[in-house]
C-alpha cells in the first residue's frame, strides 16, 4: 500500500519538472526539522512566496490526497486586500491545477471586490474545465456586470475554445467598451475560423471552422 508521504514524495518529484525551485525551498525547510508534508503546507501558507512555489506546493499536497491545500489558497484569495496577493493566490491555485477551486471562482464572478471579479475571470479561463463556460458567457453578456470583467470573460473564453462560446463571442466583437481596445484584435484571430465567410488560410489549431457560406448556429 502507497504511503501518503510516499505519495507527497512521487508529487514533489512530478512538480519540481515544472518547478525546480520548489525543491530547494522544500529542502531547506526539511533541513530546519519540518516533515515533507509539514514543510509542503508551509509553502501554500506563505503568502509572497510566488505562486510557482506556492501552487507547485498545493499540487503536491492534491497527490498526497490532503484536499485541504485548495481551501487555504482559496481563503488567501478572498481575504487577501493586496491585489499582488489577489493575484499571487488565484495564479497558485491555477498552477496546482485546483479543479477543486472551479466552484468558488465562478462565485467570485460577481464578488463585491471588482478586482477579485477580474482576477476569478481570468484564471477561470486557464483552469481547462468545461464547467466554467456557462458562468463565463453569463457574466459576458450581462449588461450589469463591470466592463473589465465583460472583456477578461471573453478573453478566457477564446482560450477555452468552446464550440458552444462562439456565438457569444462574435456577438462580443461588436462591443468595444466589454472587450477593451488592447484585446479586440486578438479575439478576431481566435474566432474568425468560425464567422461566416471566412477563409481560412491556416487553421487554428482547436477552433472548430465552419463551411464559409454557413451561418453561426
Amino acid at each position: 500500500m502507497v504511503t501518503v508521504d510516499q505519495r507527497l514524495r512521487n508529487g514533489l518529484q512530478s512538480e519540481l519538472k515544472r518547478h525546480p525551485k520548489l525543491g530547494e525551498e522544500v529542502a531547506a525547510l526539511q533541513q530546519s526539522g519540518l516533515s515533507l508534508k509539514d514543510a509542503l503546507y508551509r509553502l501554500v501558507k506563505t503568502a509572497g512566496a510566488g505562486r510557482s512555489i506556492r501552487g507547485g506546493a498545493a499540487a503536491a499536497l492534491l497527490d498526497g490526497g490532503l484536499l485541504d491545500s485548495v481551501d487555504i489558497l482559496l481563503n488567501d484569495f478572498f481575504n487577501a486586500t493586496e491585489q499582488n496577493l489577489i493575484w499571487e493566490a488565484a495564479e497558485s491555485l491555477r498552477q496546482a491545477r485546483a479543479k477543486r477551486a472551479v466552484p468558488r471562482l465562478i462565485a467570485a464572478l460577481y464578488d463585491p471586490d471588482p478586482e477579485r471579479r477580474y482576477v476569478a475571470a481570468h484564471v477561470l479561463g486557464w483552469m481547462e474545465d468545461k464547467r466554467v463556460v456557462i458562468p463565463l458567457l453569463r457574466s459576458l453578456e450581462d449588461p450589469a456586470q463591470l466592463e473589465l470583467v465583460r472583456g477578461e470573460c471573453a478573453e478566457s473564453l477564446s482560450y477555452l475554445r468552446s464550440k458552444q462560446a462562439v456565438p457569444a463571442l462574435i456577438r462580443s466583437l461588436k462591443d468595444t467598451a466589454a472587450l477593451g481596445f488592447y484585446f479586440f484584435g486578438g479575439l478576431i484571430m481566435m474566432c474568425a475560423p468560425a464567422v461566416p465567410g471566412y477563409i481560412n488560410h491556416g487553421a487554428t489549431p482547436g477552433v472548430v471552422e465552419r463551411p464559409v457560406d454557413s451561418g453561426v448556429a
